[in-house]
């Protein structure tokens, strides 16, 4: 019953807000219509709400936000499927493979040196074909979390957001 925030535009997010354990109606509005509502339950740890296309229109997910074991000198790095046109969705950085993460899945966790990176994201769907490769620059104590989007709904229009959450 409280604006969390106003003139959120695609691609942005917010800061995290702190709430209490339990669920909770998060809803989008705009124009005096209100596109979705939805009761969600948070647990006692971190999380993101993310506004996503669904079969039915806009819907709203939960994606748990962990935390990953690290040294001084390492970064964490996981990959998000929000490509609700895209099917599953594969992505590779430096050595490190994440197949076939489903629509609304996050991958676990991987460890990672500091350091620059290409992430590149195909389709899971055979020929794999990379839609799009950007560099990534991973900061050492850091979690890095990239969130792969559709910006039209063609199942190829595919961009990342990344987000480096600075808790430790």
């Amino acid at each position: 019953n409280r604006p969390v925030y106003s003139n959120l535009n695609f691609p942005e997010l917010t800061r995290y807000q702190q709430v209490s354990q339990g669920y909770h109606t998060f809803a989008v509005v705009g124009n005096g219509y209100t596109y979705v509502r939805k009761s969600m339950y948070i647990g006692d740890g971190m999380a993101t709400i993310a506004i996503i296309n669904s079969s039915t229109g806009l819907d709203l997910t939960l994606i748990a936000d962990t935390t990953c074991p690290m040294s001084n000198a390492n970064a964490c790095f996981r990959v998000c499927n929000l490509a609700y046109y895209s099917g599953p969705v594969n992505a590779a950085i430096g050595n490190v493979y994440f197949n076939s993460v489903q629509f609304k899945d996050a991958a676990s966790f991987s460890p990672f040196n500091a350091g620059s990176y290409l992430l590149s994201v195909s389709r899971s769907a055979r020929p794999e074909t990379t839609l799009v490769t950007t560099p990534v620059i991973l900061n050492p104590r850091r979690i890095y979390t990239a969130y792969v989007l559709n910006w039209n709904p063609s199942p190829d229009t595919i961009q990342t957001l990344l987000v480096e959450d600075r808790r430790n």
